[in-house]
C-alpha cells in the first residue's frame, strides 16, 4: 500500500469505476459492400466473400458529416460524467485520449474534448492534464495505466481520470479490411477504490517490438495491414505479454489460465480473439476447439458481447473496452450479484507492434453500475444506410470538410475548419 499525499490516508486500488459506449449509428451491410465493391467481378466478389467468412462481419459503420474523433469522444465522456456527476468527490485530474484518428499534430483530441465538454455545460477546470497516447489500438489501455498509476501514487481522495477511446477505422477501397471498418468512442472512468473493475497494477504483461503489420504514414488517410502477418503479431504478442504477465505474479501459466474466467481480447473483428485463443491453448497443450474463449464461465456471455463486434465495425482503441462493457452487462443480467468477483484478463494489442495483458476482478459495487447501463447493440443502433451514401462519405473523407449539423439538440458537432485548419466545435 503506498501513502498519498493526505495524511492519514491510503488507496486499497484503483482500476475502473464506469464505462461508456458510443457508436457512430450509420451502417451498410458488409453484403451490400461487397455487392457494391464488385460490380460484377465474380473474383473479387469471391475473394471478399472468402474474407468475411474469416472476419465474421456484418456490418461497416461510418460516422455522419459532422462527426469525428472528437465529437464522438466527447459523447461517450458526457455519458459517465453525468451518470456520475451525483456521487462525484473530487476533480477528474488527468483526461487521456487513445487514438490512431487524431485531428492535429500538435494539439491531443483530449485538449479540443475538453473544450467541447466545457461549451456542453461539463467544465472540468484547468487543473488537470490532457494527453493523447498513440501505439495503433493500445493507445487507450497505455493511457489507462498512465492515469491508474499516477493516481495510484500521486492522487489525492476522490480524484479521478478519465480515459477515451476514439477512432474512425479505414481502409483500401475494395480491399479485405475495408469490410471491418467501424467508428465509435468509448470513455473509462479510472478511479482508487473502483466500483466496477479492480485492476492488478503490479501484474501488467507487456511486450513490444518492430513490426510492420498495420501502419499509416503521414498524409495517407487510410491503413495499410498485411493481414495474414498481422494475425501471427497478434498471436505472438499475446502468448508473450501473457508469459510476462504470469512471471510477475509468480504463477504457472496453465494455473493461470485454468483459474481465470474471462480472456477478453482486443477485437478488430468478430473472429479474431477465437482464433488467437484457439492457437493459445494448443501452445500450452490444453487443446481448443476455435471455441476455446466461449466454453469457460458462463462463456455465453462472452460470445455475445463478440457478436457486437460484428455490428459495430473496428473500434480500434475502443474495440477492447467495447467487448468488456457487452460482457459486464451480460454477466449482470445473467447472474447478477455473483458476477462480483470474476477473474477476467484484458489483452490489449496495439499493431506494430505491442500487447499488453492485465488482470482485473469484478467489484462489489459492479452490479449498482452496470444496472444503469444500456449499451448501443445491433438491435438498437443501427441506421441502416445504402452503398450510394457510404460510398459518398469514402469519396469525400480525404478532404476533411465538414457538413451540416445534427438535426437533435445537445448533441457535439463539428461547425466549421477555418482556412488555417484549425477545427471549431459546438453543441446543437
Amino acid at each position: 500500500m503506498i501513502l498519498q499525499n493526505t495524511p492519514g490516508w491510503a488507496a486499497k486500488s484503483v482500476g475502473i469505476s464506469d464505462i461508456g459506449v458510443y457508436i457512430a449509428d450509420r451502417g451498410l451491410p458488409v453484403d451490400d459492400l461487397i455487392e457494391g465493391r464488385s460490380q460484377g467481378d465474380m473474383t473479387l466478389q469471391q475473394r471478399l466473400h472468402k474474407a468475411n467468412q474469416i472476419s465474421g462481419q456484418q456490418f461497416v459503420r461510418f460516422p455522419q458529416p459532422w462527426e469525428d474523433s472528437v465529437t464522438m469522444a466527447a459523447e461517450a465522456a458526457r455519458l459517465v460524467l453525468k451518470r456520475n456527476e451525483d456521487r462525484a468527490q473530487g476533480p477528474i485530474r488527468l483526461l487521456s485520449v487513445g487514438t490512431e484518428t487524431s485531428v492535429d499534430h500538435a494539439k491531443p483530441v483530449a485538449a479540443y474534448v475538453q473544450g467541447l465538454l466545457k461549451a456542453g455545460g461539463m467544465d472540468l477546470g484547468t487543473s488537470l492534464s490532457t494527453l493523447q497516447l498513440q501505439h495503433a489500438c493500445a493507445g487507450s489501455t497505455m493511457g489507462l495505466l498512465h492515469c491508474a498509476g499516477t493516481l495510484r501514487v500521486g492522487g489525492r481522495p476522490g480524484e479521478r481520470a478519465l480515459v477515451l477511446s476514439t477512432d474512425i477505422s479505414r481502409y483500401a477501397t475494395a480491399s479485405s479490411a475495408e469490410l471491418t471498418q467501424g467508428a465509435g468512442a468509448v470513455s473509462v472512468l479510472v478511479e482508487h477504490n473502483p466500483r466496477l473493475l479492480d485492476i492488478d497494477l503490479a501484474s501488467v504483461g507487456q511486450y513490444s517490438t518492430d513490426a510492420d503489420d498495420f501502419f499509416r504514414p503521414l498524409g495517407q488517410s487510410a491503413a495499410q495491414v498485411r493481414g495474414g502477418h498481422s494475425i501471427k503479431c497478434y498471436r505472438k504478442a499475446f502468448a508473450a505479454a501473457f508469459q510476462d504477465h504470469c512471471d510477475r505474479r509468480h504463477e504457472n501459466e496453465k494455473d493461470v489460465i485454468r483459474n481465470t474466467d474471462f480472456f477478453v481480447l482486443h477485437t478488430p473483428f468478430r473472429n479474431m480473439p477465437e482464433m488467437a485463443f484457439e492457437w493459445f491453448l494448443h501452445q500450452h497443450g490444453l487443446g481448443g476447439n476455435g471455441d476455446g474463449l466461449f466454453t469457460r464461465n458462463e462463456g455465453f456471455c462472452l460470445r455475445a458481447a463478440t457478436d457486437e463486434v460484428a455490428f459495430s465495425g473496428n473500434l480500434y482503441n475502443g474495440s477492447l473496452y467495447f467487448v468488456l462493457a457487452h460482457l459486464l452487462q451480460n454477466l449482470f443480467h445473467k447472474l447478477g450479484h455473483a458476477m462480483v468477483g470474476k477473474r477476467i484478463i484484458l489483452g490489449s494489442y496495439g499493431s506494430g507492434a505491442t500487447m499488453i495483458v492485465l488482470s482485473a476482478t469484478i467489484a462489489p459495487n459492479a452490479v449498482d453500475v452496470v444496472s444503469q447501463w444500456a449499451l448501443p447493440n445491433q438491435a438498437s443502433a443501427i441506421t441502416r444506410e445504402n452503398y450510394e451514401t457510404f460510398q459518398q462519405w469514402a469519396d469525400t473523407y480525404d478532404k476533411d470538410r465538414c457538413q451540416g449539423k445534427p438535426a437533435s439538440s445537445n448533441q457535439f458537432y463539428l461547425k466549421e475548419i477555418r482556412s488555417d485548419g484549425y477545427r471549431l466545435y459546438d453543441v446543437s
